[in-house]
């Protein structure tokens, strides 16, 4: 017992300590620091055990490593799985592309033989004659969503920058609420309205203040009629 105090630096005999390294020669000493060394380690492995379960004793080795391998067949095979289908999907997006150009390119074939391409730049349109020219809807399509453009992106940055920088709390929500409302209506809505209400606005009112005060431009010359690019380029730009 005197032995175990004396090689202890935590313990004391009497009141003077025992100088540990004046016993680190005795066998008795060496042998009892091995021993305690090797308790310590078994500690220390015992608590990384704990503290890491994904540590693995020899014992529990045989039964990891199979399921280690189970986990790995049940990942290929959920991965294959997964390419499959997603390779399936690209398949069918592409085969209903194909599918619908070759439906439009089968049903056009009689005017494309009848007419050729000529269509594309012909500006008159007579079903009755068979004529069929699209030169104006083309164009009319490319000013509109031009206009639309113009107008539509620094109102929607602007929109976008003032809810998000300098709009009032209070009223963040509610404006923010009513933008997102505006892009769930349907575009034939806006179309119906643009046709029933905002045309017969411009033709009555519009288009004659404009043609007032801006008739020197070539935009906002001749008759109002109401339906035309203007009206469709202001729909397309709340759209």
């Amino acid at each position: 017992m005197h032995g175990i105090l004396a090689w202890n630096p935590g313990h004391s005999v009497g009141k003077e300590p025992v100088d540990e390294l004046s016993l680190s020669g005795k066998p008795e000493c060496l042998s009892l620091q091995e021993s305690i060394l090797t308790d310590q380690e078994k500690t220390g492995k015992e608590n990384r055990m704990k503290d890491c379960p994904d540590a693995r004793t020899p014992e529990s080795v045989g039964t990891f490593l199979p399921m280690a391998k189970a986990r790995g067949i049940l990942s290929r095979v959920g991965d294959f799985i997964f390419r499959a289908v997603t390779l399936l999907i690209v398949f069918i997006v592409i085969a209903i592309v194909v599918g619908i150009t070759w439906v439009l390119v089968a049903d056009s074939m009689p005017t494309i033989q009848q007419a050729g391409f000529g269509f594309l730049t012909r500006q008159d349109f007579d079903p009755v004659h068979n004529i069929y020219g699209v030169l104006p809807a083309i164009y009319g399509t490319l000013v509109t969503s031009a206009f639309a453009l113009i107008f539509a992106i620094p109102i929607g940055v602007g929109t976008a920058i003032f809810l998000v920088e300098y709009c009032p709390r209070p009223l963040r929500i509610p404006l923010a609420f009513f933008a997102d409302l505006l892009a769930a209506v349907p575009s034939v809505v806006f179309g119906l309205w643009g046709f029933l209400i905002l045309a017969r606005w411009l033709q009555h009112t519009g288009q004659p203040w404009l043609q007032q005060h801006l008739g020197f431009l070539p935009f906002f010359q001749g008759p109002p009629l109401g339906v035309g690019i203007l009206a469709a380029g202001m729909v397309l730009t709340i759209i």
